[in-house]
């Protein structure tokens, strides 16, 4: 969810619990349409009929082609060696350090 909404926008749905409004949902791309209460069902099973036309194997593949676990892990495991590099900086001592004295960090000075 974060991932598509934006962290402060997913943090904030489920930490209050609200509720979106149909309006949001279509401009933050969680929802493909909006369709009046009356015709909700008609439509969902019109969209149902229409998937259950189209070859199985290759609905399968695109949506697993559209989620690609690996390419996910793969994104952690670079951000997490990154986070790994960046800690042994002298940014990070600086930060570190600045933080334990209770001052500003000064990364001016660090080479």
């Amino acid at each position: 969810m974060p991932a598509r909404i934006g962290h402060a926008r997913a943090y904030e749905m489920f930490a209050l619990g609200e509720t979106v409004p149909a309006k949001s949902a279509l401009e933050w791309g969680l929802a493909n349409r909006v369709v009046p209460l009356d015709k909700l069902d008609a439509e969902a099973l019109a969209l149902a009929q229409r998937l259950a036309r189209q070859p199985l194997g290759a609905l399968t593949a695109t949506k697993k082609l559209m989620r690609n676990g690996e390419a996910l892990v793969a994104q952690m495991q670079a951000e997490g060696e990154q986070f790994a590099q960046r800690l042994r900086t002298a940014e990070a001592r600086e930060a570190f350090t600045a933080f334990a004295e209770r001052r500003a960090p000064d990364f001016t000075k660090v080479a």
